[in-house]
């Protein structure tokens, strides 16, 4: 046999004599499977109205998140002005009492303590308070002078027969007939500037108060 094929031989012989004990340290030390890294868990929420009035309950569900390759141990909710709830699971409810945009959001952590990416959601809240819009007024003295209120006291909720309408004046004798009010100066031959005070309430509690500007002109002959 030629040197160049011993040597072949010699090699090919340490290349058999190598793999076999690689294989035997990694059975040894159980290297034989390789370990996948653990992924990051995935947060995902829907909410439940996106928007509404004032004060609003919106109920969130966090199921649809997931961890590949685990499982989910916590889920962290974040509501309006930081406000944090980690004890309450997937299926949390939160009141949002004042009008606003918010956002809500949701980080869930897996079992082996990986946080995910923060999921986030904008909850709108409108004002469902009574709306006043009335202009300056102008009335004669010793007259009476109507205001019809019907398109000038509002509500996103009731109608304005459901409103409670409160109006005062240190200046004017005020009625109500309906949806008109009535008004006239309450010392003979007066004139002047003067105003009423509106206070609109809602049945649930909701106030608007609004000061309209009467000026009460003089009679001319």
């Amino acid at each position: 046999m030629s040197n160049n094929g011993l040597l072949g031989k010699l090699k090919r012989k340490n290349l058999q004599l190598f793999t076999a004990g690689a294989l035997a340290l990694g059975s040894v030390y159980g290297c034989k499977d390789v370990v996948e890294p653990t992924q990051k868990p995935i947060a995902n929420f829907t909410a439940t109205p996106k928007e509404g009035y004032a004060p609003l309950d919106v109920c969130f569900d966090g199921s649809l998140s997931s961890a590949p390759g685990s499982s989910i141990a916590k889920y962290i909710w974040r509501f309006e002005s930081g406000v944090m709830d980690s004890t309450s699971g997937p299926r949390p409810c939160h009141g949002f009492e004042t009008h606003g945009i918010f956002g809500a959001g949701l980080r869930v952590v897996n079992a082996e303590g990986e946080r995910s990416l923060e999921k986030l959601e904008q909850i709108v809240v409108n004002d469902a308070s009574p709306v006043i819009n009335i202009p300056n007024l102008n009335s004669n003295e010793d007259e009476v002078s109507s205001l019809d209120l019907t398109g000038k006291i509002t509500s996103p909720l009731y109608p304005l027969e459901n409103l409670r309408i409160t109006t005062s004046s240190p200046d004017l004798n005020i009625t109500r007939n309906g949806s008109v009010i009535n008004y006239t100066n309450k010392t003979k031959d007066w004139n002047g500037s003067t105003y009423i005070d509106f206070v609109i309430e809602d049945p649930e509690k909701r106030q608007t108060n609004r000061r309209t500007v009467v000026v009460v002109n003089p009679q001319t002959d």
